[in-house]
């Protein structure tokens, strides 16, 4: 893919070779065979060049060479195979690229020891990638008119245009990003500073905290801990737990993500006391989830001077209601949750749908309709809360 691959054979005199090979990857795009060498020395037949989804379900090409004379000659082929090319915010992630310049860095590459000329063409978010059947299915190719990384879709599919716009992803742990504009800022408070998209000409950048487990606290409350037998019994519990009662549950099952950044810490149940029993246990567990997206929503605002006054949430765990209010009152935010499910794959939608001109954006996303939960804790309480939890955190992070 976006790389060309120089492949040999040796060919008796008189006679005639057939070359095949399978293109497995990309499933799309354009393939392109090109003699080189003394090719006046031979003939070469066959399918050259073409469109990828055209070679049908083998994805094979073939094509025949016979020398054209008895003397002793070479001839070698390079395949390119090219399927539209990478969008901004995945080049961002693979080590190699300039977030600054927008480019491959020559630097980075040379560290790496890959040659960018092995790299594919770096196109904004909303260009047109290419074109397919899908094997067949239409009748003429369409345009692939949009292209994001998971994240970067979610923002997108949450309407987070503005700097200062925050969304986090519940999922097996969490991606929590905040888009930031034009200027991209270095963070220090732990956080990672990555392209978001080049879209309508404007390019935005973003900050990402990610976490390690977060809806995976559920499921080891269900399948490993077996506190509860159902998702569902998490809120149950929580709202049957007393209300003082004062234990933290730190899920550093592999370490610390974002903001900490520590892989030599570990799981953490503290704070234990007479009140505390099995309902206590799993409302510390669910409560983690929340102080652990709040620490990354902290680290932003540090980061960017700006008032994040609502996050837009996603996710599995969105459903619990005792847990959304708790992320709003640590987080000091309003808590916005989408009636979208799949956001990260309607953002890609709404990039390639806006791109190929079927609809204004700003239309689409004000027919997402969102649950939302405002901050009702009293601010001495929940000081009191999240000092508990930064102590939780240091003994996690105690060696």
């Amino acid at each position: 893919y976006g790389k060309q691959y120089r492949q040999y054979w040796v060919i008796p005199q008189g006679k005639t070779a057939t070359v095949s090979f399978k293109i497995i990857t990309p499933k799309t795009g354009t393939y392109t065979i090109t003699p080189v060498g003394d090719t006046d020395s031979f003939t070469v037949t066959g399918n050259l060049s073409g469109n990828i989804e055209d070679l049908g379900t083998t994805r094979t090409v073939s094509f025949q060479i016979t020398p054209t004379t008895t003397a002793n000659k070479s001839l070698h082929f390079n395949t390119t195979v090219t399927s539209g090319g990478v969008t901004y915010n995945i080049d961002s992630e693979t080590q190699l690229f300039d977030i600054r310049e927008r480019t491959w860095s020559q630097e980075l590459c040379s560290a790496f020891g890959v040659p960018v000329t092995a790299l594919a063409q770096v196109r904004a978010s909303d260009s047109v990638f290419g074109h397919t059947t899908a094997g067949g299915f239409f009748s003429e190719p369409i345009p692939i008119c949009g292209m994001l990384g998971d994240s970067q879709a979610a923002l997108m599919g949450q309407g987070c245009l503005e700097p200062g716009q925050v969304k986090a992803t519940y999922g097996t742990g969490s991606s929590i990003m905040m888009q930031i504009g034009a200027v991209p800022a270095t963070s220090q408070a732990g956080l990672v500073t990555s392209m978001g998209w080049e879209f309508d000409g404007q390019v935005s950048y973003v900050l990402e905290g990610n976490i390690n487990y977060t809806g995976a606290v559920v499921s080891w409350m269900k399948d490993d801990a077996r506190l509860i037998g159902d998702p569902g019994d998490a809120e149950v519990c929580a709202r049957r737990a007393n209300p003082a009662d004062s234990a933290y549950f730190v899920p550093a099952f592999t370490g610390l993500g974002a903001p900490y950044w520590d892989d030599s810490a570990t799981g953490l149940l503290t704070g234990v006391t007479r009140t505390t029993g099995h309902d206590e246990i799993v409302k510390a567990c669910l409560e983690s989830i929340a102080y652990q997206i709040g620490d990354v929503v902290d680290a932003m605002r540090r980061d960017t001077g700006l008032d994040v006054a609502e996050l837009r949430v996603d996710g599995g765990p969105t459903a619990n209601a005792y847990l959304m209010q708790f992320q709003a009152d640590v987080s000091t935010a309003n808590v916005s949750v989408s009636s979208v499910a799949e956001l990260s794959a309607a953002g890609a939608a709404y990039v390639a749908g806006h791109a190929a001109g079927v609809y204004d954006t700003n239309a689409i996303f004000r027919q997402i309709e969102r649950t939302t939960y405002e901050p009702s804790m009293d601010e001495r309480r929940r000081e009191v809360l999240l000092a508990g939890w930064r102590a939780a955190i240091k003994q996690a992070m105690c060696r």
